[in-house]
């Protein structure tokens, strides 16, 4: 089958798509709210900066400890049930995370807790949210989670401008923090009018009150989730792996490899956050004509093109900073492809378990970004960021493998 072979009907939008982008879009403001505050957190808590970074990590446990509860929460509240959970875990941290610091004694135990809540509704959020769009949209639901995705990243980097407006007048860090609990009201207000609508007969919004297909038949064997589950796994890691690293360090890379010094570098990585909303944008149209396997192989030679300039600008010249953000900003469009269209893949192969397939994704998304930006950081320590960064390559070549492998065994779309 070609690649650009039309492969998925158009996407239309209606408001339960609509309801599905809300929960994706909170849980992004929350992400690039987070970032950017953590560390003047720190400066108000006088922490070390692996006191800071240690909140990254709690973020990926709370992750990775809700997915196994993830298909019995759903089961028993339904989708839209976890939706609202979600939104009001992630509000709830928020608040951790402004008042932590004003409880001396208790403070750090406050922030850490969290980011623990929060990514135990960041997962109900995108969890549910994809399955919603799965079973809504079909096979258009890679443009779809694109989509979404894009919206995040897009409405996203507004946050970290919030916050710098917010610090700048002098009201602290703590209303642009908080103005999480408005946009997760608006997405619970907006999950409520599709409900209503549902009720008056207006539309059907059954993919919000559907539960988890079982897991085991009637003599209660488990159901295996098909074996390319697992390899479509081990590329959407590999791809958020470097999203994650590449977000983390790519400050410290230009603050040391170039003339810009630590607000510059800081602002300069603002590029990679538009790239990546960028690059879900344009997904949404390929989606429709391209098979997710050659999608990624696409973000691929993107991500390898524009980490390769970004490296090569930084190798022994201080003056490339234009090609050095350049090429931040294409890392960052072909890194931001791998979430969205890997987990849309991925629940699309699950045989119908959706919910378990994106536990799954929690998992080891959850790893990923816990583990290989600290790897990165470790390496750095003892060889510099610049070599530290050579991880990228590797990276690289294990997507090329598992793509491999899943079109040797002419799993498509």
């Amino acid at each position: 089958m070609s690649a650009s072979t039309p492969l998925a009907p158009p996407l239309r939008r209606s408001p339960i798509t609509a309801a599905a982008y809300s929960a994706v879009i909170t849980w992004g403001w929350f992400v690039f709210a987070s970032g950017p505050v953590l560390p003047l957190i720190g400066l108000d808590m006088g922490l070390s900066k692996t006191l800071v970074g240690l909140h990254a990590t709690f973020l990926s446990v709370g992750s990775v400890a809700s997915a196994p509860l993830l298909v019995p929460i759903v089961r028993r509240v339904r989708r839209w049930g976890a939706m609202a959970l979600g939104c009001g875990l992630v509000s709830l941290a928020a608040v951790l995370l402004s008042v932590g610091s004003l409880f001396p004694g208790w403070g750090l135990a406050m922030t850490l807790a969290g980011m623990v809540t929060a990514g135990f509704g960041g997962t109900m959020l995108i969890a549910t949210s994809s399955a919603v769009m799965d079973e809504h949209h079909g096979r258009a639901s890679n443009a779809a989670v694109s989509e979404a995705n894009g919206l995040g990243s897009g409405l996203g980097v507004l946050a970290p401008l919030l916050v710098g407006a917010s610090v700048g007048l002098g009201l602290t860090w703590r209303p642009a923090l908080l103005a999480m609990l408005v946009v997760a009201c608006a997405a619970l207000l907006l999950l409520r009018r599709v409900l209503d609508l549902d009720h008056q007969g207006r539309l059907d919004a059954s993919p919000l009150r559907a539960v988890p297909a079982p897991a085991t038949d009637a003599t209660g064997r488990r159901y295996p989730l098909p074996r390319r589950v697992w390899v479509i796994l081990a590329v959407t890691m590999s791809g958020v792996g470097m999203e994650v690293s590449l977000n983390t360090w790519s400050a410290e890379l230009l603050r040391e490899r170039t003339v810009l010094d630590a607000a510059g570098a800081s602002a300069a990585v603002a590029a990679f956050a538009l790239g990546m909303a960028l690059g879900r944008f344009v997904a949404v149209p390929l989606a429709q004509r391209w098979t997710s396997s050659h999608l990624l192989r696409v973000a691929l030679g993107v991500l390898a093109l524009g980490w390769t300039l970004m490296w090569l600008a930084t190798l022994a010249s201080t003056s490339w900073v234009s090609l050095a953000v350049v090429g931040l900003a294409l890392s960052g469009a072909g890194a931001g492809a791998f979430f969205p269209i890997g987990s849309a893949w991925l629940v699309r192969s699950s045989a119908g378990q959706a919910e378990r397939g994106m536990a799954r994704v929690s998992v080891g998304v959850g790893l990923a970004a816990g583990i290989v930006p600290f790897g990165v950081g470790v390496v750095a320590d003892a060889v510099g960021i610049h070599l530290a960064l050579l991880f990228v390559p590797f990276g690289l070549a294990a997507v090329t493998l598992g793509l491999a492998v899943l079109r040797s065994r002419a799993v498509h779309d």
